[in-house]
């Protein structure tokens, strides 16, 4: 089964697709507003079988597809279990988002797969939002993966807070926010994106750990953020498998 033939909706699937593809920040690379429907056609043409069971992900997986939105607010105020992958748009749309769901779910940390730090004092929106959501919640429950180009000001911030990067201890049974910007990942693998960079780790290395990440902790929202190519390439086809390998999991996660 593909997205486009699913029969649920909202209140009765388990898994909620949902675009919001906001770009008001400036990047060298345009973000590219049909993002989240290139994303969708990438995960449409990946083959749902699961050889670890023997089963399809979109047979055993209730998964509706509410479209592409301005905010998350009406979907976090009728949220019941429903795990949610959110399609970007640019990074600033994570700090709406979690802080909706976090006034829904008690305790909710956040795992930031990032490039950047994104805690900057001034500037684009998306070069700040995570000093926001720090400043907001506190840091008790951030964790931040990936991050290897950042100012002294924001690394003097994020070690002021207690924040080790890449460093997930304490990270177990918890209610889960994922926010995966995809320039954490080497750029070889993922060319239109906002701001590339290198000497990232690999697109397997990052799946594993998503994984595990998952296996460990009960998810809440996951969403992938910062596309930058005009037309479908290797990024969103590589991002889709990623999407793809985590709901299997989540399948048997369900069973």
């Amino acid at each position: 089964m593909k997205i486009d033939n699913s029969i649920y909706g909202f209140l009765d699937c388990n898994i909620c697709f949902l675009g919001i593809p906001k770009i008001v920040s400036f990047t060298p690379n345009p973000l590219n507003k049909k993002g989240p429907d290139l994303l969708r056609f990438a995960i449409n043409n990946k083959d749902d079988f699961d050889n670890a069971d023997g089963k399809c992900c979109f047979d055993e997986l209730k998964i509706c597809d509410e479209g592409n939105l301005k905010n998350i607010k009406e979907i976090a105020s009728k949220l019941n279990k429903q795990v949610l992958f959110i399609f970007g748009g640019e990074h600033s749309i994570t700090k709406d988002c979690f802080l909706e769901l976090n006034n829904k779910v008690k305790d909710l940390a956040i795992v930031v797969f990032d490039a950047h730090m994104d805690v900057r004092e001034t500037g684009e929106e998306n070069a700040c939002f995570l000093k926001s959501i720090i400043e907001k919640v506190g840091a008790k429950n951030v964790y931040l993966i990936g991050q290897r180009v950042y100012s002294k000001e924001e690394y003097d911030y994020v070690k002021s807070k207690g924040i080790m990067i890449n460093n997930l201890k304490g990270l177990k049974d918890k209610k889960l926010y994922i926010s995966f910007d995809i320039d954490a990942i080497d750029s070889v693998y993922v060319p239109s994106c906002s701001t590339p960079e290198p000497f990232g780790e690999s697109l397997k290395y990052y799946n594993d750990l998503l994984i595990k990440i998952i296996k460990e902790n009960e998810l809440v929202a996951i969403d992938f953020v910062e596309f930058s190519g005009k037309s479908f390439d290797i990024t969103y086809s590589n991002i889709a498998s990623i999407i793809m390998n985590l709901l299997k999991e989540l399948k048997r996660k369900n069973q």
